[in-house]
């Protein structure tokens, strides 16, 4: 979303950008085809979403509410169109989970899921759209059912990133010990330095297994001082302050600007580990000394 828009919405300007649509023709029912329609309904969709559902500006729930209306009021109209088309349900499904109605968004997925139109790489990625907003919905049977029926149909990342799906999903169901042994797996199979290595690390760690997460690192940030950084704020989140200093220390030391990247944008676990002054300190940009006699 293009952020002028954006800050047009905060909110009361939307009514401008409302008004501009129904001037370009959005709203007209002639010769507004499937695509037209649908296309029209997701720009309304997407502009809904740039406020928060939970606000509490008067105009800004008010602009949301129309702006949905008006989306789904297109989509009935593309429906008409083409009824056995997925696309008017996959809509309704995300706008039905960025208002937070999740048991709704997970049935509108399935509806898009089982349409005419519908590939079988499709028909998996719907699957896990309905799996996550049964997640959401406190349903994690039935979104742990959703990703397992694919999985046999799935390869490379794409079965790997199900595989995180299934333990984050069983370790919210308390089958930690399962939730795990999948996790660990997936960081076997993953390719080194790759995302899903990555976030196997950060699945591991939140299931506990520090140790795992630590092992993980090893696939996940082939560059040792970045590998060194993360393995050092596992230590400080499992408790081993002392330790998780020293390799914070010697990561920052190569010089390595991510790993200084990094530790500003985990100050907050850092002051708990080392301490305001401590942080400070690590922060502090080193200063090169110029040679003897350098500039005469």
């Amino acid at each position: 979303m293009n952020d002028a828009v954006s800050r047009t919405l905060l909110y009361g300007g939307g009514a401008v950008v409302v008004g501009g649509l129904c001037w370009l023709g959005f709203f007209r029912e002639v010769d507004a085809d499937y695509l037209t329609l649908l296309n029209s309904a997701t720009v309304h969709a997407q502009l809904a979403a740039t406020i928060p559902v939970a606000t509490t500006d008067v105009s800004g729930r008010e602009l949301r509410a129309r702006l949905t209306a008006q989306a789904e009021s297109l989509l009935v109209r593309a429906e008409r169109q083409d009824p056995q088309a997925s696309g008017v349900w996959q809509l309704r499904g995300w706008i039905a989970a960025n208002d937070a109605r999740y048991d709704d968004s997970a049935s509108c997925y399935l509806r898009a899921r089982d349409a005419m139109d519908v590939s079988p790489a499709d028909r998996r990625r719907l699957s896990i759209f309905a799996a996550q907003s049964c997640s959401n919905a406190g349903r994690f049977a039935d979104a742990l059912a959703l990703v397992e029926e694919g999985q046999a149909q799935r390869s490379g990342d794409e079965l790997l990133g199900a595989d995180l799906f299934r333990a984050r999903l069983l370790g919210r169901m308390e089958q930690t010990v399962d939730a795990i042994a999948v996790a660990r797996g997936v960081s076997a199979a993953a390719d080194d330095g790759s995302r899903v290595a990555q976030e196997a690390v950060s699945v591991l760690a939140a299931l506990g297994d520090f140790a795992g997460a630590e092992a993980a690192c090893a696939h996940a940030y082939p560059e040792q001082p970045v590998r060194d950084y993360h393995v050092a704020s596992l230590k400080a989140r499992s408790g081993e302050s002392d330790n998780a200093v020293r390799l914070l220390e010697s990561s920052l030391e190569s010089g390595h600007p991510q790993v200084r990247s990094l530790l500003e944008q985990d100050q907050e676990l850092w002051v708990a580990v080392a301490g305001e002054s401590a942080l400070q300190r690590l922060l502090e940009p080193t200063v090169s000394m110029p040679a003897p006699g350098a500039g005469h």
